[in-house]
């Protein structure tokens, strides 16, 4: 006796709404878009000279060797970049200042922003490099991405709590030469 099993479309099956994103924001460069947007699609012919050239001309050499620490480096894995954070802080030998998360809402959504984007609790100290990963604003280019050193400690409007022993909110001078003290997000 054999049985039959159709193939099941995971993809439908798991989400009941489904969108399709039609509009670019975050790029202007028109081929750099089409290539995208093959790639997604999988029309993309890894032979073509002009993607070769695209994809090489949006490249740079780093052999990991930048003395500052300044380069921005991907992991699979969030314990990998957990491990290379705390080593670079360690390795700066400054105090740390503590910052709690404090997290409202509702299931699913306080799981995904534990496990997924914002830790539950953070440490820097002065001369860590650290990176936005929300739109504060974006008049002035504060942006999810946006990285730069942290060059102090000041007193927040958020005095000292459970969240926040020390009281206090880091100055961070942006990559973009931009100098800001950043308040507690919500």
């Amino acid at each position: 006796m054999s049985l039959l099993l159709k193939p099941l479309n995971c993809w439908e099956a798991t989400f009941d709404i489904q969108m399709e994103l039609t509009n670019v924001y975050r790029q202007s460069d028109s081929k750099l878009i089409g290539f995208s947007e093959g790639i997604r699609r999988g029309q993309v012919d890894r032979d073509n000279e002009n993607y070769k050239r695209l994809l090489n001309g949006t490249t740079s050499v780093n052999d990991g060797s930048d003395e500052n620490g300044n380069e921005t480096r991907l992991f699979p894995r969030t314990d990998d970049v957990k491990k290379v954070n705390q080593e670079r802080l360690n390795s700066l030998g400054k105090d740390a200042v503590r910052f709690n998360a404090v997290d409202k809402g509702s299931l699913p959504w306080l799981n995904q922003m534990k496990y997924q984007i914002a830790p539950d609790e953070l440490e820097i100290c002065e001369g860590a490099r650290v990176m936005l990963i929300k739109n504060t604003d974006q008049a002035i280019g504060l942006v999810n991405g946006a990285t730069g050193v942290v060059t102090g400690f000041k007193g927040g409007s958020l005095l000292s709590s459970e969240n926040n022993p020390d009281g206090v909110v880091p100055t961070v001078l942006f990559d973009s030469g931009l100098e800001v003290s950043l308040e507690v997000e919500k």
